[in-house]
């Protein structure tokens, strides 16, 4: 869900305008964006991530790609809904969904992680 949101942002963007999807997912996955958004995804799992040889963008981007082309009704749930909001979450009361979120973005736009509130 968060990966089709930054895609869908990513190819909105006026400056991505006529460059392949293709193109924009293998420009965010060497990017320090990507390294940002992979270590904030990962790091309820302890995972950080490493800089990538050739080999594993290629991975990345295979399975990126994989995800965004897939049809599953899920995917394409929130290819729909991320379609119509330009990237982001529609959030009605932001800190009823932040209390809900226990403390993490609710926003997909949010890609560095955040110090924690005291």
């Amino acid at each position: 869900m968060n990966v089709i949101a930054v895609i869908t942002q990513k190819i909105l963007d006026p400056k991505n305008k006529g460059k392949s999807r293709s193109h924009i997912i293998r420009q965010w996955v060497i990017s320090e964006d990507f390294e940002n958004f992979y270590n904030l995804l990962r790091a309820d799992e302890g995972k950080k991530y490493v800089k990538a040889n050739d080999t594993e963008h290629k991975k990345y981007t295979k399975q990126i790609k994989d995800l965004w082309y897939s049809k599953t009704k899920e995917v394409l749930k929130w290819k729909k809904y991320f379609k119509e909001t330009g990237g982001y979450f529609i959030v009605n009361n932001p800190t009823e969904a932040l209390d809900k979120s226990q403390g993490k973005s609710v926003i997909s736009s949010s890609l560095k992680p955040k110090n924690k509130r005291s």
